[in-house]
């Protein structure tokens, strides 16, 4: 699955010093954008599938949801991070 390559992108925001904006902003975006699609995809097979059940649909929310939470985090760590090193230039 693609989003299993994509979070190597969560890992360089999380444990990246490099302070470079650009590159996380990038990381950002491609994350979410393939949590996006992937879940998208997944949750509409699950919709058309013979044999998709409510269960199965909400565990497949259950999953975009802690997806969503973890970007959620991410992209709040990136912005304390960045107004830290904002205060420290002014």
């Amino acid at each position: 699955m693609p989003l299993e390559a994509c979070t190597s992108c969560l890992f360089l925001l999380y444990y990246s010093n490099a302070g470079d904006e650009k590159l996380e902003f990038q990381c950002l975006f491609h994350f979410a954008v393939m949590v996006y699609k992937a879940y998208f995809l997944y949750l509409c097979r699950r919709i058309w599938s013979i044999n998709c059940t409510y269960e199965s649909l909400i565990d497949g929310y259950d999953h975009l949801a802690e997806f969503k939470n973890t970007l959620v985090d991410a992209i709040g760590k990136f912005f304390l991070r960045l107004a830290g090193q904002l205060k420290l230039k002014a």
